[in-house]
């Protein structure tokens, strides 16, 4: 299981907000997003979670299932 970071970018893009908006308001360090953001950490749940959360969005949404 692993969280698409492409969904987060487009989610976050729609409501014209930055990295750092998105960040304080999912209160996720702004270095957790931008490295998961650029493919360089996967994330904890409960970081996607927060981030679904501040977004708005179910965590279904960018959850992905590998085999």
């Amino acid at each position: 299981m692993s969280a698409n970071p492409v969904d987060v970018e487009r989610e976050r893009v729609l409501p014209d907000w930055t990295r750092r908006d998105l960040a304080l308001a999912a209160r996720v360090d702004p270095k957790t997003l931008n490295e998961f953001v650029g493919g360089r950490r996967r994330p904890h749940l409960g970081t996607v979670r927060a981030l679904c959360l501040a977004l708005e969005i179910r965590l279904a949404d960018v959850i992905e299932f590998g085999e």
